[in-house]
């Protein structure tokens, strides 16, 4: 059974993404070195072996690839090389403000997330084998997601709240489309001309004349796609059909159209400010890491 890929075991693993970077480009620091320095971030060196060994065990394990936020192309060398500084960037901007990640610190956090899965430690190092990632660098992630917790708390911790208006303009633009229906009971010999004649302001006399079931809100999705096609070129308070419900032919007037419902709007609207609250976080800590480059003395070498 393979535990890895719940979501609390990808919750340290996966916040944030690596971005670009922009650095002075120098000659290399030795070109007999046996095992170069690809890059010095303050006082501190990329070696090349290290590059290779990390771009091989992205490039072998989808999995270790996932919980970094790396597409499939994202193992190249210079890839690789633009992530390993950003993470030297953040643990030397966690040792200025005096966030220090002990090994305790990762351990507990480990061992956290076995209990979250309902797992032992034993376990999570197994599932963790299973899927091609060392220990090792599950230990380092988790470290650097802790750094990068302690920043956002420590240096952004200014979020700015989100209207109703905001939130909800965001869930309709993703609620599902619905419309409220009545079918109209018609004669097969008078349905044309009572769709060619119908005007909105019909509507109540026709509704009177004929039989009508209103089925309510329905999801388009619900709903055979020759019907839902054409609710979609179809404008409010207009006539269309026939449509064949079951064993008879009848018309559908479209008395409505929104994107999700009020009462789904409440139950998911905190769900919605959280993760726009994430995307704000992450926004403003990538801003923070390219300053953070500036400011450092960063040398990249040519591959």
């Amino acid at each position: 059974m393979r535990h890895f890929c719940t979501p609390h075991f990808l919750f340290f693993l996966s916040l944030f993404t690596s971005g670009t970077f922009s650095a002075v480009f120098s000659e290399p620091v030795s070109a007999r070195s046996l095992d170069r320095i690809l890059a010095v971030v303050g006082s501190t060196p990329i070696l090349q072996s290290d590059v290779k060994q990390r771009s091989s065990l992205i490039k072998s394990s989808a999995a270790y690839s996932n919980i970094l936020g790396l597409g499939p192309k994202a193992g190249s060398p210079q890839k690789v090389l633009e992530m390993m500084i950003e993470e030297e960037v953040i643990a030397a901007a966690s040792s200025e403000i005096d966030i220090n990640i002990s090994d305790t610190d990762v351990n507990k956090q480990i061992d956290s997330i076995a209990r979250q899965n309902k797992i032992k430690r034993t376990q999570l190092v197994a599932s963790l084998k299973q899927e091609g990632i060392p220990f090792d660098a599950y230990a380092r992630n988790i470290k650097l997601q802790l750094q990068k917790r302690g920043i956002m708390e420590r240096e952004l911790r200014g979020q700015g709240g989100h209207s109703d208006s905001d939130l909800r303009k965001l869930y309709q633009e993703r609620a599902m489309r619905e419309y409220q229906i009545v079918l109209l009971d018609v004669p097969k010999n008078k349905q044309g001309q009572l769709k060619k004649d119908f005007k909105p302001a019909d509507w109540d006399t026709v509704a009177i004349k004929y039989p009508t079931q209103d089925l309510g809100w329905v999801a388009a999705s619900n709903l055979k796609k020759n019907l839902s096609s054409a609710l979609r070129k179809s404008k409010t308070y207009s006539l269309i059909g026939p449509f064949n419900f079951g064993k008879t032919s009848q018309l559908v007037y479209i008395r409505g159209e929104r994107f999700g419902s009020e009462e789904e709007f409440q139950k998911v609207k905190g769900q919605i400010a959280a993760g726009l609250q994430a995307k704000n976080a992450e926004s403003r800590f990538n801003t923070w890491l390219e300053t953070k480059k500036k400011e450092m003395h960063i040398v990249v070498n040519k591959l």
